[in-house]
């Protein structure tokens, strides 16, 4: 599957996950990864700016609790 990020610091930070996964794919590690597919497949046809809303609300909830 191939997935369009339109930001590169974004598109780094996933690069990231995916050069830490060793040994074999842990996608409950890959968080943003997850995220961007979702976005892509859309399934709630929200809006761009409803998906980006979205997706900065689950970062900040995921990055606070897990601080």
């Amino acid at each position: 599957m191939l997935v369009y990020i339109d930001s590169e610091p974004l598109a780094m930070a996933i690069a990231e996950e995916w050069s830490s996964q060793v040994d074999y794919l842990n996608i409950g590690h890959m968080r943003l990864t997850g995220l961007a597919f979702t976005a892509q497949d859309n399934p709630l046809h929200m809006t761009r700016s409803q998906s980006y809303s979205e997706i900065s609300r689950t970062i900040l909830e995921t990055y606070h609790l897990s601080c």
